[in-house]
């Protein structure tokens, strides 16, 4: 098994002693519960931020979708209001056939 030499401070010893104490462990099996808790977290964390992508890119997805569906809103209400002015707008005389 691969061995790693690691240096604390006295301080930090202590600490590690003293919660190896409370579980029964020895520093070295407590280093590597903490070391695995660590990567865990980080692969946690990691997942999280992928499932945060997917999320946004969903999200993208909609905006860009809503985006066309009010361009053509406004497309459609600028021809309705166009229509309304001809319909406005009186007829010349001469055009105008009598019978």
């Amino acid at each position: 098994m691969p061995t790693i030499h690691l240096s604390v401070p006295e301080t930090m010893y202590r600490e590690l002693r003293e919660v190896a104490n409370e579980f029964g462990l020895q520093i070295t099996d407590m280093v590597k519960i903490f070391i695995k808790e660590g990567i865990e977290k980080r692969l946690e964390k990691k997942k999280k931020l992928s499932l945060s992508e997917e999320r946004i890119e969903v999200l993208e997805g909609e905006i860009f979708r809503l985006k066309d569906t009010v361009d053509e809103l406004f497309r459609k209400i600028e021809e309705l209001s166009d229509k309304l002015e001809e319909m406005k707008t009186p007829i010349e005389p001469e055009f105008v056939e009598t019978t």
